[in-house]
């Protein structure tokens, strides 16, 4: 199945990060007047919090998530952007830099809605 997702692009320091953390009513992604977010960060809406890191060298790295991770807890919300302050930050890992893509899959309610709304164009403009 093709996967519709939502862009957001923008100048360095225009509140991109700021953006997606109000979108997904959650404050994951560090924001600051300055740069900071080094990587395309790809986020999935599944059922279990994953994250996999693509390095410049194609090889692709499976982050260790805690299982005990609940981002339904502001505590929860905390160590998932700690975490993944490590892969995307230049504030906090200089070797964010070094990073093509930061894929990020954890139950987001904004992107399942997305998913039928698209469904329902793609359904709509053509009928089975």
């Amino acid at each position: 199945m093709t996967e519709y997702l939502p862009i957001i692009v923008g100048e360095t320091s225009s509140g991109k990060s700021t953006l997606i953390n109000k979108i997904l009513q959650m404050n994951i992604f560090g924001c600051t007047t300055h740069e900071s977010t080094s990587t395309i960060c790809k986020l999935r809406n599944i059922e279990k919090i994953t994250i996999k890191v693509e390095k410049e060298n194609d090889e692709v790295e499976t982050v260790d998530v805690p299982e005990d991770l609940d981002i339904t807890t502001s505590a929860g919300i905390e160590n998932l952007k700690e975490l993944l302050m490590w892969y995307t930050d230049l504030t906090t890992s200089a070797e964010s830099k070094d990073y093509l893509c930061v894929d990020i899959g954890f139950p987001i309610p904004f992107l399942k809605v997305m998913f039928y709304l698209s469904l329902y164009e793609v359904l709509r403009k053509n009928p089975l």
